[in-house]
């Protein structure tokens, strides 16, 4: 499991500064969703020894499975935007909404009928919101349980209080302006 594999499925958007560093301020970490990536990410998480990219891979994995989009849309391939993130200081000023709206108008271009995202603070579902996402699932991070049913996987701090997939429509929703 790489992050670098999915940067070169060529899906993913990168905003860089305008200044001779170049640097990377926002990203939206797009790919394909597939029914069996629960699964898969369960399976890399109980192989990972360390204790945090365990967690992180366990509640990952259970927003690939619960909402069941792929069942309830009769697709096997969903355009998702799985991680998306921007820099601390530039928060706020709209960059998360272009990285979105950029990767929504991207999964239409490459024919996707649907597009999901993983909301995992505050400031996605708010982006999500102003696309015109619908919510189909959420969870409260303290209802996210490890295996002995009562202590919470994790527990972070504001804004990320819960995690949520939201879904859109790309054949019948036009691109926002």
């Amino acid at each position: 499991f790489s992050m670098l594999k999915r940067f070169l499925q060529g899906m993913s958007i990168i905003a860089r500064e305008n200044s001779n560093e170049n640097q990377i301020i926002g990203v939206a970490i797009n790919t394909r969703s597939c029914p069996w990536d629960g699964k898969k990410l369960e399976d890399y998480a109980r192989m990972t020894n360390c204790v945090s990219t365990k967690k992180l891979l366990h509640i990952w994995a259970l927003l690939a499975r619960e909402p069941r989009l792929h069942e309830e849309f009769s697709q096997l391939s969903i355009f998702e935007i799985g991680i998306l993130a921007v820099k601390k200081s530039l928060e706020g000023q709209g960059l998360g909404t272009e990285l979105v709206r950029r990767s929504l108008d991207l999964g239409r271009d490459l024919n996707y009928a649907y597009a999901r995202m993983n909301c995992t603070s505050e400031f996605s579902t708010k982006i999500a919101d102003k696309m015109r996402m619908k919510k189909l699932w959420e969870v409260p991070y303290q209802n996210i349980l490890m295996h002995d049913g009562r202590t919470p996987l994790a527990l972070p701090e504001h804004p990320h209080s819960r995690a949520a997939v939201y879904s859109v429509n790309l054949k019948n929703n036009p691109p926002l302006d």
